[in-house]
């Protein structure tokens, strides 16, 4: 799976391209269970290729590094790639293994930071490493954070990496590389190498459960995302299939993803792997319920004039923005909702329940005209247990404006622009009744 490419889209599988990249530094000599490592190695690869070759979608190529110059040279730039990916690559691998002979040393990071170039420019396509060595990096390179940059360019996924040799496991440093297999034994080798091609070959799918408050899989319709490192794998918009379950998705069992849920506000579940060759289900709680703000006489001339902003209870950014008469859906909790009329209608504690809509019902507001003659200084104040309360200011550039007020006692105080005296300020006293349109007309 690769970066914003959904396999659901695609009637195949998306194609695939394996490096196989081999060390083949002079220590690749030493015998292992009474052949040389670099023997066995070529042997394994031999028998990935030939098991790999009926596979259409699979595509191979060699990647090898330590084998141009002798080891006293202290080369870190040897490295070559000695087949490419082509139609022919099953018979030239093999062919081409048999004429390498180990001797040089190990430039893993250059080998790595060579091979981006090896695959070719497309998309929708799968790109993979493995990785085969017996030691550690011989230069001052980093090969860990070579693959990171790599997968992070969306060049590759996670690399494969089986360390060779009794001495394996003092080398496990590399699993930053990639997915590391410890390798002490030939067997334990050719197992690493089936695990690996088990994951690139075998499908593997994932059924997300998205769970109500009783722990049931009944919540759907929220687009969730795949994401790797900082890339987005995947979208899917959970749907329920007809026997009323969560549908079933194939997925990529190479990457660790991080999931995100969509719903308001969003849940994520981190570091999340998949058994390849399975079937695999995820559990993640995302109780929901809807919220409505709504008008007893709705005029569907308000509706776009008047938002709702909706925020988390105590978290200071709103989450959504709503209209007047629509229903919001939300994680089951406590919210705060402003309702954006002129004055402003606080509601601190609403309560969301699963599966049910809570609603707040609001007064239908009036409409306002200010008509003057000359530019003003001023604003519009509401009426309160005689207190005023600022509600909006006057556009004083405006001969005319027009404002929804919510029902109530409002003073409108103001002077002319070019006044100089501030006892030229005058007041006018008006009130605003639900869904009544008043005109004001000032000197």
């Amino acid at each position: 799976m690769t970066a914003q490419n959904n396999p659901v889209d695609k009637e195949e599988d998306p194609p695939t391209y394996i490096l196989f990249l081999l060390d083949a530094s002079q220590s690749m000599n030493e015998s292992w269970d009474g052949a040389p490592m670099f023997d066995v190695a070529r042997r394994l690869i031999n028998k990935t290729v030939k098991d790999l070759k009926d596979k259409p979608n699979m595509h191979l190529a060699l990647r090898v590094y330590g084998s141009e110059y002798h080891y006293s040279v202290n080369n870190c730039k040897d490295s070559r790639l000695e087949v490419g990916f082509g139609p022919y690559s099953h018979i030239l691998i093999p062919s081409r293994l048999n004429d390498i002979r180990p001797k040089g040393i190990t430039p893993l990071s250059y080998a790595l930071q060579q091979s981006a170039s090896d695959f070719p420019t497309r998309k929708g396509v799968r790109n993979i490493i493995i990785v085969m060595t017996d030691g550690r990096e011989s230069c001052e390179g980093d090969p860990c954070a070579v693959s990171n940059l790599l997968q992070k360019k969306g060049i590759i996924l996670k690399p494969f990496v089986i360390g060779l040799g009794p001495g394996s496991e003092s080398f496990t440093n590399l699993d930053c590389v990639g997915i590391y297999y410890e390798a002490k034994t030939p067997d334990e080798a050719k197992n690493a190498m089936g695990d690996i091609v088990k994951k690139v070959s075998d499908k593997t799918t994932v059924q997300i459960n998205l769970l109500d408050e009783k722990g049931l899989p009944r919540e759907t319709d929220v687009n969730i995302s795949f994401i790797t490192g900082n890339r987005i794998e995947a979208n899917y918009y959970h749907t329920l299939n007809e026997r009323g379950l969560p549908d079933t998705i194939e997925i990529d069992p190479i990457n660790t993803y991080t999931i995100k849920v969509h719903t308001l506000p969003p849940v994520v579940r981190e570091n999340v792997s998949f058994e390849s060759g399975k079937h695999n289900e995820v559990d993640i709680s995302v109780p929901q319920g809807f919220l409505k703000v709504s008008m007893p006489q709705s005029n569907t001339l308000y509706n776009d004039k008047i938002d709702v902003l909706v925020s988390k209870r105590g978290q200071p950014y709103a989450l959504n923005e709503q209209s007047i008469n629509s229903r919001g859906k939300y994680l089951t909790g406590k919210y705060r909702v402003s309702i954006l009329t002129l004055p402003p209608i606080i509601v601190d504690t609403v309560n969301i329940r699963q599966n049910s809509t809570t609603e707040i019902r609001i007064p239908e507001p009036g409409l306002v005209s200010v008509e003057n003659k000359l530019e003003l200084v001023g604003g519009i104040f509401q009426m309160k247990e005689n207190h005023l309360r600022k509600v909006v200011d006057l556009n004083n550039r405006l001969l005319k404006q027009t404002l929804l007020l919510q029902p109530g006692r409002y003073q409108l105080i103001y002077r002319k622009k070019i006044a100089l005296r501030s006892e030229e300020t005058r007041i006018k006293n008006f009130a605003v009744t639900m869904g009544q349109s008043i005109r004001i007309k000032l000197d």
